[in-house]
């Protein structure tokens, strides 16, 4: 397996890693942005033992994802076709969902006082 594969793949375990906090992952695991492109990368993620070292109740399954599954995000100049395209569709559709988003109310007083006073007892 090439170097930029080994890596991107002990990434993908150290995020998995991150997200389970002791919760079931899920079977089926999507990657999007270039990287996913690499040839080596599929054949390496499905490879590993996954079960042995992390809380998958089976051997997950690695796919990519497609720009066109994100039907949230409309490309109107049909030239986002690859995964590669799908991190800055995913970055786009984040802006414009701040944008569009309201602010949160800022906390109370005593919401304030709460979350020092818990931050003080840790």
């Amino acid at each position: 397996m090439g170097e930029s594969a080994e890596v991107l793949a002990q990434g993908v375990a150290l995020v998995l890693h991150e997200l389970a906090q002791g919760e079931p992952l899920p079977a089926q695991v999507r990657l999007c942005g270039g990287g996913s492109l690499l040839p080596e990368i599929m054949e390496q993620l499905s490879a590993l033992h996954w079960t042995d070292y992390l809380p998958f109740l089976q051997p997950p399954q690695f796919l990519r994802l497609e720009p066109d599954a994100l039907p949230s995000v409309h490309d109107t100049t049909g030239l986002l076709t690859s995964p590669a395209d799908v991190t800055p569709m995913g970055l786009a559709y984040q802006a414009a969902a701040e944008i569009e988003a309201p602010p949160p109310p800022s906390p109370t007083w005593e919401e304030m006082v709460q979350r020092v006073t818990s931050l003080i007892r840790r």
